[in-house]
């Protein structure tokens, strides 16, 4: 979540920057890297948060299959 952090950061700075001005032109260039970093830190952490539970799955999965897998081999011995 390192990115989203940053980004939110960011655009943390740029809106106090957006509120201390007090030219409006000024005002709307600060407003214009405030949406883009608004949207961007949605955006990156709906990407982390994705692959972070991918990664989660994974885990699970391979877990899981260890857990059948070694049921069935206990089971195929108690057969015999």
């Amino acid at each position: 979540m390192k990115l989203h952090f940053v980004s939110s950061v960011l655009f943390a700075v740029f809106l106090a920057l957006l509120a201390l001005s007090t030219d409006f032109k000024q005002r709307m260039l600060y407003l214009v890297p405030c949406l883009v970093l608004f949207y961007g830190t949605i955006v990156l952490f709906s990407l982390e948060y994705d692959k972070a539970s991918i990664n989660a799955w994974k885990r699970k999965e391979k877990n899981l299959i260890e857990e059948t897998y070694s049921r069935f081999v206990a089971n195929y011995h108690k057969k015999k």
